[in-house]
């Protein structure tokens, strides 16, 4: 179909293109063949009557009209798919469709089973595809690549719709016969014994350890670090090491391995999860039943917590 002359088929290839600044990269995402999409760049080149991408060496960068173009691109696409999904009835036990959400290891752990049971029940043709939180997360969820980011509130994009979903409050995980942990976890014991801790980006531990050393003034003694949250229970077993978990975490992973769990020496404040959702997608059937599933089922989890 065309639309002042450009063929609105071009426009997905476009999007591609300007994502990736790669030909060959443009082409695997849309499932294109390398020379389809390179007919597609010469194609876009003629209507614009601009190069949108040049080779600079091994890369490619694109033009200021390419930059000028990007979001208007973006903001198109987004249209259409909302445009897409609407329906004049909506039944969601017969819906087909995909639900895409990035999460942490930690709420694919404590959260994502109850709601996977739970859309099981609901809406038997609804997929859920899981992908983890990482640093292209916010890029994903601002570009329209994702339906739902589950992440703690100064994770959250700043553009985008922000629901608080549960809470969570910190413990102290130990191996149930380490030997230097007499009566419960003291602070001096706190500040002597190895931790082992979760590195969320490189070069960068929990936010736990910024709050801390703001606190106390003291850096805990880091002795191994881990890639995910739920690694953290195993990693204490068969040593003096602690480490600082989730308490829905620690209940969890406290029948399959010999860990004690203590109260903190230390005052932490309650740890809270949101869920942010692309603002055109807002008003979406779907989007709007899921986001009340997870309320539902969140709901349950927060009734116990202890404050």
């Amino acid at each position: 179909m065309r639309f002042n002359r450009l063929d609105l088929n071009q426009l997905v290839a476009l999007d591609a293109l300007l994502r990736e600044k790669s030909v060959s990269k443009a082409a695997e995402r849309i499932y294109l063949s390398q020379s389809a999409m390179s007919n597609s760049l010469t194609r876009l080149r003629e209507y614009f009557q601009d190069e949108l991408l040049v080779p600079t060496g091994r890369k490619m960068v694109i033009t200021s009209l390419g930059e000028r173009l990007a979001p208007e691109v973006k903001s198109i696409l987004i249209s259409i798919q909302k445009v897409t999904q609407i329906r004049e009835t909506f039944d969601i036990s017969e819906v087909d469709a995909e639900v895409s959400i990035i999460v942490s290891d930690y709420v694919s752990s404590v959260f994502m089973p109850a709601v996977v049971r739970a859309v099981a029940l609901e809406a038997p043709n609804v997929r859920i595809r899981m992908s983890i939180l990482n640093g292209s997360y916010l890029d994903r969820l601002d570009r329209g690549e994702v339906d739902f980011v589950i992440a703690p509130e100064n994770f959250t994009h700043p553009a985008h719709p922000t629901e608080f979903l549960f809470q969570d409050r910190f413990c102290c995980v130990a191996w149930d016969q380490n030997a230097a942990i007499k009566a419960g976890v003291k602070f001096e014991d706190y500040q002597k014994l190895g931790h082992v801790v979760t590195q969320i980006e490189e070069g960068r531990t929990a936010l736990f350890e910024d709050w801390f050393l703001a606190k106390y003034g003291k850096v805990r003694r880091i002795e191994v670090i881990c890639l995910y949250f739920s690694l953290l229970p195993s990693l204490v077993v068969g040593t003096n090491r602690i480490a600082t978990v989730h308490h829905e975490l620690a209940k969890l992973y406290q029948s399959t391995f010999p860990i004690a769990i203590h109260e903190l020496p230390v005052e932490m404040p309650i740890f809270r999860e949101y869920i942010q959702y692309h603002k055109s997608f807002g008003s979406d059937q779907v989007s709007l039943w899921f986001r009340d599933l997870l309320h539902r089922v969140a709901a349950q989890m927060n009734s116990g917590v202890k404050q």
